[in-house]
């Protein structure tokens, strides 16, 4: 997988989420998985075809999904992911990954995205296109956005 296939979306992250009222976005590690691990919380899955194909994960815990759906609702703080929240948060990650085909496009490439298809729950699989994965760990306000991203 090129490192310019990666840009894109670390960009992405950087631009929206400072429109959403976030200050503080900073990339953490990156590595490459093999396998995804079983998860706890919530991820946001988009396909991407075009010039680059493959699929972006979005995982968040429950705590850090509460968060970042409560600032983009503009509440205090929420206590439960109810349907308003979790349209929140589908919605975010059509917004990164469209920032991502736009960022990409600037390079010449054409990408489209498909709708986001949100799951969550405890201790779940969530496959993805090709066996090596990028994991992205970003740090927003404090709250910890991991991207994983598959491309064949």
């Amino acid at each position: 997988m090129k490192v310019e296939y990666i840009n894109p979306f670390i960009a992405a992250v950087n631009n929206i989420f400072p429109q959403l009222g976030f200050n503080d976005v900073k990339k953490k590690d990156i590595s490459i998985i093999k396998d995804n691990k079983e998860r706890t919380g919530i991820v946001m899955m988009l396909g991407l075809v075009g010039d680059v194909e493959g699929n972006v994960a979005y995982y968040l815990s429950f705590e850090n999904a509460k968060k970042i759906a409560a600032q983009m609702m503009m509440v205090e703080e929420l206590t439960e992911l109810d349907n308003m929240a979790k349209s929140a948060l589908s919605e975010l990650s059509n917004m990164l990954t469209a920032n991502a085909s736009i960022n990409f496009a600037q390079n010449d490439l054409e990408v489209d995205i498909s709708p986001p298809t949100t799951m969550f729950g405890e201790k779940f699989k969530c496959e993805m296109n090709s066996d090596k994965i990028i994991a992205i760990k970003m740090e927003i306000d404090g709250i910890l956005l991991e991207l994983n991203i598959s491309l064949l």
